[in-house]
């Protein structure tokens, strides 16, 4: 064995590639050739070291024992490469028939592991994929042998192994023995090859989704009685200047630093999802729900008889607007939402014991209001909570107050009016649902503050609350 350089260079580029491989001197019957044993990728080895290398490889794939010891570098690549040299043969190998076992005694102890794979979840994750026809569905939208291999590695991946497409590469080569049970090989699987694979399913994706539906109705007997919308946003890490889509906006992650993605999905009562779709980082939550209700009742059109009766969508208070609410009355759907606005009087007569237990109490009251129904609440653990939560934000605003005049009284306190008002201000706007009970008098003299003096304007309303 021996090493050869390869230098290449692409027409019209001059930049030149050098990468090694390991051959191997063969008779043929038109004289000696130089066969390819495996690529090496470019060795950060001197010349020098190359025939040391190859030696050790041989020594180790025959078996034989070295008269030297090698440096470390190359002893450590010296096993890796022989180990891809077995695995290669051991894909290469023809299955013989079973034949009767002959039964062998070996010493435990002198066993070491050596190229484990996992299999488990992939075992799991694969028959999922094929269950949910996604080799049938991915033919139809055109897909080869290997881009559907590629694809089931990038959706099983995202299961087990969350990551980019280069750490998804990696997963497949050195860890997971996916490729085994679905009888391919990734051992020279490109990044570039996944990315253009993630490319055709973005493309396809209203497509696949529409059949995934359909699947799982079929396959589950799904009814769709009730259906939840919801968004999320996510960041990206990098600039993300050549994306359309990617804008600074509020983060639930509290990553103001970052561009946000918004993330929108359609989900059944069983958790199935529907329909998912990239909005802008920053745009209305409201607004969206439009396009998802009437791109959803076209699909309903085509799924359900005319006499089946349509879901309940379901949506949080920041989706539930009195437009929104209109929207989905006029579509035919019934919905839940929270509602945005409080009721102009508080029912304290006519509520219905729900839950009794040693530390919560529900009680609740059906209330026909504007063409619907609202379902009125009344949770002693969320008062418990409520209660805590207002005592502590008061605790805190009375705190804030105090600091402010103390100040005046301080060699180097803060006095000017000015300054004052903008303290004050700022603290109202830190705890807003407790200083709107508050009544402040600011006395000054010329443009000092002398004293400030407070007490709560509202006290019923602000223990009913």
């Amino acid at each position: 064995m021996f090493v050869k350089e390869i230098i290449k260079r692409n027409p019209g580029y001059d930049k030149t590639f050098t990468y090694h491989r390991l051959m191997e001197s063969v008779r043929t019957p038109r004289g000696p050739r130089h066969r390819k044993i495996i690529d090496l990728g470019k060795l950060d080895l001197v010349k020098d070291d190359w025939k040391t290398l190859a030696n050790r490889i041989e020594e180790i794939l025959c078996g034989q024992q070295s008269f030297f010891t090698p440096p470390d570098d190359i002893e450590s690549l010296a096993h890796h490469y022989a180990q891809l040299i077995r695995q290669r043969e051991m894909h290469s190998l023809p299955i013989e028939q079973e034949k009767e076992p002959d039964w062998e005694t070996v010493d435990l102890k002198s066993l070491s592991p050596s190229g484990s794979r996992t299999i488990g979840g992939e075992s799991v994750g694969y028959d999922a994929f094929q269950r949910l026809g996604f080799p049938r569905i991915l033919s139809d939208l055109g897909f080869n042998r290997d881009q559907r291999d590629r694809a089931a590695l990038l959706i099983i991946g995202r299961l087990l192994h969350p990551g980019s497409e280069r750490e998804t590469a990696i997963w497949a080569r050195e860890i997971s023995a996916l490729d085994e049970l679905m009888g391919t090989d990734f051992e020279h699987l490109s990044n570039n090859a996944l990315y253009r694979t993630s490319d055709q399913l973005l493309k396809h994706r209203d497509e696949i989704e529409r059949h995934l539906s359909e699947s799982e109705r079929s396959s589950y007997n799904l009814g769709e009685t009730i259906i939840l919308y919801d968004l999320t946003n996510t960041y990206l890490e990098g600039s993300a200047h050549e994306s359309s889509l990617a804008h600074r906006a509020p983060s639930k992650e509290k990553r103001y630093d970052c561009p946000l993605l918004t993330l929108a999905l359609v989900v059944d009562e069983d958790g199935f999802p529907k329909k998912s779709k990239v909005l802008p980082g920053n745009v209305s939550e409201p607004g969206t729900l439009k396009a998802f209700l009437e791109a959803y009742d076209d699909e309903l059109k085509q799924k359900l008889p005319l006499f089946k009766e349509r879901p309940t969508v379901v949506i949080d208070a920041g989706v539930g607007t009195q437009a929104n609410l209109r929207l989905i009355r006029s579509m035919g759907f019934h919905y839940i939402t929270m509602s945005r606005s409080k009721l102009s009087e508080t029912p304290t007569d006519g509520l219905v014991l729900l839950k009794k237990e040693r530390d919560c109490t529900i009680k609740a009251k059906r209330i026909e209001h504007d063409g619907g129904v609202i379902l009125y609440c009344e949770s002693s653990a969320r008062a418990e909570k409520e209660e805590s939560m207002k005592a502590r934000f008061q605790k805190r605003y009375e705190e804030g107050l105090q600091n402010i005049a103390a100040s005046l009284t301080k060699k180097k306190g803060c006095k000017r009016y000015e300054k004052v008002l903008e303290r004050l201000g700022r603290l109202r706007v830190r705890y807003p649902t407790i200083a709107q009970f508050y009544q402040i008098e600011v006395r000054q003299e010329m443009d000092k503050v002398k004293e400030i003096i407070w007490q709560i304007d509202r006290e019923e309303e602000l223990r009913a609350r």
